[in-house]
């Protein structure tokens, strides 16, 4: 989904609830890290556009590696996109790792867990840590900020991107019961297609906003989000491909 859809639909739901303007702010921010993080790999080079450096390169195991910018929507962090990895990806294989993203943020928005924002996440207990198998990202990379306190609360901004990219037309194919046909792949979409289906369909929108209104609720109760309805796989699910965006 597009940055300033996220934005959008995030202070559509935050707006109108009593939440500290402290608070507020942290989660604005948290629903527009997955996209901007790979942008702070510290020590790593600045890259303006993933997209145009992998047309250059021309296949994303030649973009730079391990660094934030290859993890993700080009490599093993495509879940934090409701993406899969790869070509040809069981959707019950990206299912299982969106699960363990919203898993993670909630124990880290509800405090069961506490981040140190500079340790790496393949050497930590967590249920991502598999994802992150080439050991060099640490947590700071990911929620964009080294100060503790922020983070809890950009955890819940992360749930929010999660489900608002759960539902963009370019990211999933659902069908009419809602259910995930199929996980899309990245690598194989034209940019500039993606770019244009990169919205929530509007028969869908409630359903998007009130599941937002949900998650926020829940955290904001101490309770976990639940995040199953959202995710239930079609009995013919499908595995990844490009879709109409090839």
């Amino acid at each position: 989904m597009l940055l300033e859809y996220h934005v959008k639909y995030s202070i559509a739901v935050i707006g109108g609830l009593n939440i500290d303007s402290v608070i507020r702010k942290q989660v604005k921010i948290g629903a527009t890290v997955n996209d901007l993080c790979e942008f702070t790999n510290e020590g790593q080079i600045f890259i303006p556009s993933k997209d145009a450096i992998y047309d250059l390169l021309g296949s994303r195991e030649k973009v730079f590696g391990n660094s934030a910018i290859y993890q993700s929507n080009f490599g093993n962090l495509a879940s934090m996109h409701a993406m899969s990895k790869k070509p040809g990806e069981p959707a019950s294989t990206t299912k299982k790792e969106m699960v363990a993203w919203f898993e993670f943020l909630n124990d880290v928005a509800l405090g069961n867990i506490t981040i140190v924002p500079d340790k790496k996440i393949a050497s930590d207990n967590v249920q991502i840590r598999d994802m992150f198998t080439g050991g060099s990202i640490e947590y700071d990379q990911i929620f964009d900020t080294d100060e503790t306190p922020k983070i809890k609360y950009r955890a819940l901004g992360m749930m929010l991107h999660l489900i608002q990219d759960a539902y963009t037309f370019s990211h999933c194919e659902r069908n009419d019961n809602n259910e995930v046909v199929r996980f899309y792949c990245y690598e194989l979409q034209n940019k500039a297609k993606h770019k244009s289906g990169d919205d929530v369909p509007a028969l869908q929108r409630n359903s998007l906003l009130n599941h937002c209104k949900i998650c926020v609720q829940s955290i904001l109760d101490g309770d976990r989000y639940n995040y199953n309805q959202i995710l239930l796989l079609s009995s013919n699910s499908q595995n990844s491909a490009g879709g109409n965006f090839v």
